[in-house]
């Protein structure tokens, strides 16, 4: 993946005579612009002179043996060719820069040769010309000089397996040098945008890698730099076949892209470029003329000064094409991937090792189908491509920049944990159900795991000692030992009440752009009789019935789609649960976050809307679900804290965020934007924060703030949020979905060092241990998707703030029937109830009330929803005062307290000694 993006040297073109050239370098040998004018005409679109501008400057270096240009532009020409001197030539000229003082020149060679170092596998070298560079450049009175660097340090960064954060992180501090006007070079500018488009294409920002792509493409064609766009079409090749569904439009374009970068790299003379296409075009063409380019890749590589993990590359993708044929003879493949192998250790970097492991274990899986055996050993191999790919992600300093590598490389578990589930006919054997729960549990959330800390491996795993588990398996990759860390499957079966069922998704493709097996679609559903696994449509299917169920206006009055994803999502399971299961503990995967399950129907009628007869809940994985379901929570000694209508900043609008009433529309930074709507007032807020403290407290211990009140500063200096049992939140929620960080909930900012917008790494500070959180704001439970790690959303934040239970939006709220639902929803929490049937009780009565589905159908249950806030009911709550029952509305409930009294006085009259309350606990 990395290897495949890096570009030959990105040196622009500006055609020039060859002749003027010549003429230059007669009379100014020792000038810098006389031996760059050679390098641009190669550039510009005639290799065939590149044989003869290295004569001219072999002759000049001759002639002046002590000037560096000639050297430095020598190494440029024989960059693509990747000759033995490609390095000695850069490091002599920035000795000789060195020695004149030229601090702009010698960061500028300095640069070139730890990104060449790098390129050919030599990492340490490259990692001790970087201390020369960052010196150079602090010498440098040119600012052109630490961007010199930092592009280097960041090559360096992401060709090692280093941090893709820090490296991104260091190249965005020089974008305004780019973006602004300046006399900053165009081959500089160049390769800032290769850089950066490089480091987001690791991190799985895509979008954001496609519009740099589109500036590369007009600088190449504006300075006539064919080399430049020669890669660019292969790095739009690229990016289109990692980040769209596979069909046969896709794959035409991809080969048509791929097919112009050879053309075009072709004409520019860059071996590895050309490799590089022919690998593409090898993968995604089939029969001999895919090998044919296969067999052209190898050829390049290996014949190319440093091409080793190129080499690897090339091999690796024609084992896989051998395999999958299924004509070549298990020694053939083994012998080629041992070669693979042994390319791979002579590059050093870890990518190629990554895809040879994986071909292996691909191969071996191919062949067992062959020979008797070799199931385990494919096994071994694939667990092992998931602890390099772990090792590499905890290079991540950064939990985003974790987060996202997972999401990128969420491929090898999904597709190791299909092929234990087999092709659907059969139910896999008990062993590889386990094998491959556990193997998907292990991309599940991780950086929430993390985040809430070690005590997770002790009560997962009784057996374990506390000091080898969690937080060392997780930092430092895993070696296929189930034992710890994860929740297996006789955990989770085991821990389940007799009412539930956890239907554990994953939702990958059955093949991919490359027709190879790609783990498929299946959920698995375990109860507390035993686990089964359905095959479902793959996300080609599902994702475009989302789509367009997501962009109705109102989804009941069509709900065709609805009808549709749940015969694709729940129509197998639901048949053949067992008899009681009222409780559905869901673990969506991908796009899966954003499906409404609480609105699907098995018919057109809405009373056969799931919610009806199921109580719904969504957790990021089963360990996390294990985690919050067999940790007690302690008691509190207030109900509630409300806090509703904050008073926003003068002048606060939606100018760069998403409002929580109205459809967004998508800016070019990424974030959804109302633009000049203005975040109003929520006057519905106010009725609901005060009915819903009036149903918890009587107007008693909880606490209401409203307007001003209701701020920022309040939450960060209270020192005993955990004394509340629930603390809720009515108010404008923001989200971005590209940067999660800058999304906010809304808040009075309370004085002047707070400006209202409590944002994920602030609420992470509060101390919420154990309690409940209710957010009555837009979208709280929406966000950026990452695969594996889920939907990184303002209610996730509240999760890592220590949250047993958070009660969040999918979508926009209408305020008036939010209030309405909330009132049902908290009067059955009064009642005793636990949170997920609270909800689901409300919700059914909105549904027969006939209320619109957009409002009561866009909230959901995250994390344990069999917590009960008040055991019992509030009488027996702490804090609640004693007389404090009326207004519950609960039929029946007048009779029954005067029935409670009559037993009461009856047993002080018999002399009884000790009184017991009556508990009832529903749900």
């Amino acid at each position: 993946m990395t290897v495949a993006l890096l570009g030959a040297s990105g040196l622009p073109a500006e055609p020039l005579a060859l002749t003027s050239c010549l003429e230059l370098l007669q009379a100014a040998p020792q000038d810098r612009e006389s031996s760059r004018c050679l390098v641009q005409v190669v550039n510009g679109g005639h290799p065939e002179l590149r044989a003869a501008a290295i004569e001219a400057l072999e002759a000049l270096h001759r002639q002046h043996p002590g000037e560096p240009w000639p050297m430095y532009y020598l190494a440029a020409l024989e960059w693509p060719l990747r000759t033995a001197r490609v390095a000695e030539l850069y490091a002599r000229a920035a000795e000789r820069l060195e020695q004149r003082r030229d601090w702009d020149g010698e960061a500028s060679a300095r640069a070139s040769r730890a990104r060449y170092l790098d390129l050919i596998g030599e990492a340490d070298a490259a990692a001790e010309e970087l201390v020369r560079l960052r010196h150079a450049a602090e010498r440098s009175a040119e600012p052109s000089a630490l961007l010199r660097y930092s592009l280097a340090e960041a090559s360096h960064q992401v060709i090692a397996g280093g941090d893709l954060e820090y490296a991104l992180a260091l190249l965005e501090r020089h974008r305004s040098e780019v973006e602004e006007p300046s006399e900053l070079p165009e081959r500089t500018r160049s390769l800032w945008l290769h850089g950066v488009s490089t480091v987001l294409y690791e991190l799985g920002r895509f979008r954001q890698v496609d519009e740099i792509l589109e500036q590369l493409e007009g600088l190449a064609r504006r300075s006539g730099d064919v080399g430049t766009e020669g890669a660019t079409a292969y790095r739009r090749a690229a990016l289109l076949a990692a980040s769209r569904r596979p069909s046969e439009a896709v794959a035409a374009q991809v080969e048509e892209l791929a097919r112009r970068s050879l053309e075009l790299t072709r004409r520019t003379g860059a071996v590895a470029n050309q490799a590089q296409a022919h690998r593409l075009l090898g993968q995604l063409l089939p029969g001999e003329e895919g090998r044919g380019h296969l067999d052209r890749c190898v050829e390049l590589a290996s014949g190319l000064p440093g091409g080793d993990s190129l080499e690897a590359l090339c091999l690796e993708a024609l084992v896989l094409s051998l395999a999958a044929e299924k004509e070549a003879s298990e020694e053939l493949l083994l012998g080629l991937l041992e070669r693979a192998a042994e390319a791979a250790e002579r590059a050093g970097d870890p990518w190629s090792r990554l895809f040879v492991r994986q071909a292996r274990a691909r191969t071996l899986w191919l062949l067992s189908d062959r020979k008797a055996g070799l199931e385990e050993r494919a096994l071994e191999e694939g667990l092992a491509v998931l602890g390099e790919i772990e090792t590499l992600r905890a290079a991540q300093r950064n939990k985003t920049g974790r987060a996202e590598f997972l999401d990128v490389w969420w491929e090898p578990y999904q597709w190791l944990a299909g092929e234990l589930l087999g092709e659907g006919e059969n139910q896999p054997s008990r062993e590889n159900l386990e094998h491959a729960f556990a193997i998907v549990e292990r991309m599940r959330g991780r950086t929430l795991l993390e985040t809430l800390g070690p005590e997770v491996s002790a009560l997962l795993e009784p057996e374990l000692e506390p000091e080898a588990g969690f937080d060392g398996r997780l930092e430092g990759g895993f070696d296929g030992d189930f034992d710890g860390g994860f929740a297996d499957l006789a955990a989770v079966e085991a821990h389940l009440e007799e009412d539930e069922a956890l239907l554990s998704y994953q939702v990958s493709l059955w093949r991919d752009l490359y027709r190879r097996p790609a783990g498929g679609a299946w959920v698995t559903v375990s109860t507390r009789q035993g686990t089964r696994v359905y095959p479902l449509p793959d996300r080609r299917e599902i994702e475009p019935v989302l789509e367009r169920q997501l962009g109705l206006e109102h989804p009941v009055a069509t709900p065709d789609h609805l009808l549709q994803l749940h015969h694709q999502l729940l129509a197998p399971v639901l048949g053949e649960l067992p008899d009681g299961i009222r409780r559905l503990i869901l673990i969506p995967d991908g796009v899966l976050h954003r499906v409404p399950f609480a609105l699907l129907r098995s018919t057109e009628a809405s009373e056969s809307s799931l919610v009806v007869d199921y109580q719904l809940s969504y957790v990021p994985s089963a360990t996390l679900w294990l985690r919050w379901r067999t940790r007690p929570v302690a008691g509190a000694a207030a109900p509630a804290l409300v806090l509703a209508d904050p008073l926003l900043p003068a002048g606060e609008s939606t100018a760069d965020s998403q409002a929580p009433t109205q459809t967004p529309v998508e800016a070019q930074d990424g974030a959804a934007t109302l633009r000049g709507r203005e975040l109003g007032p929520l006057p519905y807020a106010r009725r609901e924060g005060r009915d819903i403290l009036q149903r918890l407290s009587g107007g008693g211990t909880g606490r209401l703030l409203l307007g001003a009140e209701a701020s920022e500063s309040f939450l960060k200096q209270h020192p005993h949020l955990a004394q509340y049992s629930l603390l809720h939140f009515a108010a404008h929620a923001l989200v971005d979905v590209l940067q999660p960080s800058r999304s906010a909930l809304m808040l009075a900012p309370g004085d002047s060092q707070e400006d209202g917008r409590l944002e994920p790494e602030e609420i992470v500070g509060l101390d919420l241990s154990g309690r409940l959180v209710v957010l009555g704001a837009c979208d709280s439970a929406a966000g950026q998707v990452l695969r594996g790690e889920g939907t990184m959303s303002l209610a996730r934040a509240f999760f890592e703030a220590g949250a047993h239970t958070v009660v969040a939006s999918q979508r926009p709220l209408p305020d008036l029937e939010t209030s309405r639902l909330f009132n049902a929803f908290y009067q059955h929490l009064a009642e005793g109830f636990s949170v997920g049937e609270a909800l689901a009780q409300a919700q059914r009565e909105r549904l027969v009330a006939g209320a619109d589905p957009r409002g009561w159908g866009a909230l959901v249950v995250l994390g344990d929803a069999s917590l009960v806030p008040f055991p019992g009911g509030l009488e027996a709550a702490p804090g609640r005062p004693g007389a404090g029952f009326s207004g519950l509305g609960t039929p029946g409930f007048g009779l029954l307290a005067l029935g409670l009294l009559a037993l009461v006085v009856c047993l002080v009259l018999a002399g009884l000694v000790v009184v017991k309350r009556l508990r009832r606990r529903p749900g």
